[in-house]
Formats: structure tokens, sequence, C-alpha cells
């Protein structure tokens, strides 16, 4: 009988064993789309009813997003009935629209006259928009707020056409790939050099140094008349970014703080105790003209199966591992106090930052913390100083 006993023990703690294998095998699987969000989808056109392509389609608030393809069609997916999604393209206004439930949204773009006379940062210095002839986007510190990101590729997600930004993995803390209009190497690096305040960085990967709460806007320089004076450097584009300095005269003091939950949409429900595995097995059984197996005897193959009511007084409790796996309600914490101040003659600008990101896995955390000084001092009128010091924890 001990025989016996161990053998049906040993049925039941595979079947447990596949179902843990199935479930980690189906989590890189779209889950099915919550009821409460929607697939929109439509055509951009501008005021003369031609297609826009590569114009930037997002919900706002949310990093992310998608651009029109050649037809000027899009399809954004996860939306929620009540979003506002935030429609974009160089050289036009914005526009947004409720979704209001709606699959189905088209929308035309007018031209905006007042984004020619903006000033860009290019590699040759300030110039107006309407004097450059390279192609440059601007991201600027409005719509920077509007972002909800912990990072600057979430930063730069959706915001300008033929720029991506691919997630490589969802660890906490994890980097992303960008890349501006594909890659121009099979063998080289295609990553966009990072310029800051004037000064290569490096390559894309050494966005994770920068803390997004200090930037005051970006540039994306993505054809060769653009950033042609950083060589070969700027083959594959430039991303520069433009750091907060104080205004002559003025001291302040800014504390943010930023707070995101995770849930996931839906739970997979492959988690049955075996007294319930063991009524489907034997309704399957049934229903394919097999004779039920858990009937408490010995199958022709020398195992033991116990019936439904032998499992019922057996096995009191079941364990749902998901729960010892996942977090219910995954919080990160992006908190930044920033104090700036100036005179005729020096600025500076002092911010410290700490973030941590709790993972959907428990004991999958990430922390980050550091600071960043810049110092702007001007010793005579025709020369100056500048430096910046910062340190990753």
């Amino acid at each position: 009988m001990k025989n016996e006993s161990k053998s049906w023990w040993h049925v039941f703690l595979s079947w447990q064993i596949m179902a843990l294998c199935m479930f980690f095998s189906n989590i890189p699987v779209s889950y099915a789309q919550s009821p409460d969000k929607i697939t929109v989808a439509g055509c951009v056109k501008d005021a003369a009813g031609d297609f826009l392509i590569g114009a930037t389609v997002q919900v706002k608030g949310i990093s992310g997003g998608t651009i029109t393809d050649i037809d000027g069609n899009y399809i954004l997916k996860d939306v929620p009935r009540t979003a506002t999604l935030v429609f974009s393209y160089v050289g036009m206004q914005n526009k947004e629209v409720p979704v209001n439930g709606k699959s189905t949204i088209n929308v035309t773009l007018l031209d905006d006259a007042l984004q020619l006379e903006q000033v860009v940062v290019i590699g040759y210095g300030s110039v107006k928009k309407s004097d450059v002839t390279g192609s440059v986007t601007s991201v600027k510190t409005e719509a920077l707020k509007e972002i909800p990101a912990n990072s600057v590729e979430g930063l730069l997600q959706g915001r300008a056409a033929g720029l991506q930004v691919i997630n490589s993995s969802q660890d906490p803390g994890a980097g992303a790939t960008v890349r501006i209009r594909g890659g121009s190497s099979l063998r080289g690096s295609n990553a966009p050099l990072v310029v800051v305040d004037g000064f290569p960085l490096g390559d894309a990967g050494d966005l994770k140094q920068i803390n997004p709460s200090d930037i005051v806007n970006m540039e994306i320089l993505k054809d060769a008349s653009a950033s042609a004076i950083y060589g070969s450097r700027g083959a594959n584009g430039v991303i520069m970014i433009t750091t907060k300095r104080a205004k002559t005269g003025t001291t302040n003091i800014t504390v943010r703080q930023q707070i995101t939950l995770s849930q996931f949409d839906t739970k997979l429900d492959l988690w049955r105790d075996p007294v319930l595995m063991a009524s489907l097995n034997n309704e399957s059984r049934i229903n394919g003209g097999l004779d039920p197996l858990y009937v408490g005897k010995v199958s022709s193959t020398g195992v033991y199966y116990p019936s439904v009511e032998e499992l019922q007084t057996t096995w009191t409790t079941n364990t749902r591992w998901d729960d010892l796996v996942f977090r219910d309600t995954p919080v990160s914490n992006n908190t930044t106090a920033t104090i700036s101040s100036s005179n005729d003659r020096t600025v500076f600008n002092l911010s410290a930052n700490f973030y941590t990101d709790n993972g959907m896995y428990i004991k999958d955390d990430y922390t980050k913390g550091g600071y960043n000084l810049s110092v702007d001092h001007n010793i005579y009128d025709n020369l100056s100083f500048a430096s910046d010091l910062g340190h990753q924890l």
C-alpha cells in the first residue's frame, strides 16, 4: 500500500510541475485584451488631404506609441476606452482626440507656423527651425512633463519618426536598444551618438547615466547634413540633450516624486487542485469513450490512481505557485531633488536622484541613485569655465 500511495503522489507531483512549466512558457505570450481596452486604427492626413508618413500617435500621459505607415494608416493596441490620443508631426500642430470607445479615428493635422520660429540645437549651435535644412526632431520641456518615464529611452519612445526604441528585456532597470532610421553597419555599432550640453558622451547605451528629470529638451539629428560636424561618430544619428540651468538672478529648489504601480491585466487560470484535475481527467476519458482513470485502481502500467473521493480527503490544500513567484502590485519610485542658483557670473545646478523599481517577480528589484553638479562661471567677458560632475551609485 505504501508503494501505491507513493506512485499516485508522483503522478500528481508531475502534473503540478507540468502546469508550472506551461505557465512560465506562456509568460512572453500576450494576454487577452482587457475589456476596458480596445484597438484603435485610422488615417492621418494634412489639410490638403495628403497622407502623412511617420506621424506619431500615442496615448496622452503614457510613454510609447506608434507611427503611421506609407499610406498614413496606424494601429494602436491596448488603448483605454476613456483615453485621449495625441497626434503629432514635424511642422504641424498637435491634435488631441478623446477615444470615447471608438475603434476608428481619422484626423487631419494643420500647419504650425510657430514651430518654424522655434530654436533648435544642432552640432553647429542654436538656429531657427525654419533655417534648418537637415532632418531634426525636437522634444521640448512641455512634452517631457507629460511623459511618465523613468528613463531617457522612455522619453524618446514614440517621439519621432524613424526613431526605434526596442526593449530587449523586461527586467527592472534594463536598458533599451535605440536606432535612428535603422542600422547602417553589419559588424559595427548602430547606436546613435549621445551629446550632452555639447559634449559627446558616447553611444545610446550611456543614456542610463542621465537622470530624465535633469533634461530640458532633446534634439534628434537624423541625417548627414544635421550631424556632419561629428563625422563618422554621427553616422547613426545624434541625440542632443540639453540639461537644466538656473536663470540669472534666481534660486530654485525643486523636489519631484513619481510613483508607478504595475499590475497584471489577467492572471492565467492554470492552477487546479488535484481533485479538480482528477475529475476533469475522468470526464475527458468518458467523453472520449475510455474508462475513467481515477477510480482507486492500479492501471495496466502498474500505477495506482486514487479515486476522486480519496483525493478529497488526502489533498485538502492547494498552492498557487504564481502567488509565490509574482507580486500583486509592484511599485516603482523615482525621486529627484534639485537646487539651482545664479548671479551675474556663476550658474550652478545640483540634482540628486534615487530610483527603485520592484519587478513583477518577487526579489527582482532594481535600485539606482546618483547626483549631478554643473557649474558655469564667466571669468572674463570673453573667457568662461564650465564643469559637469556626476556619479551613479
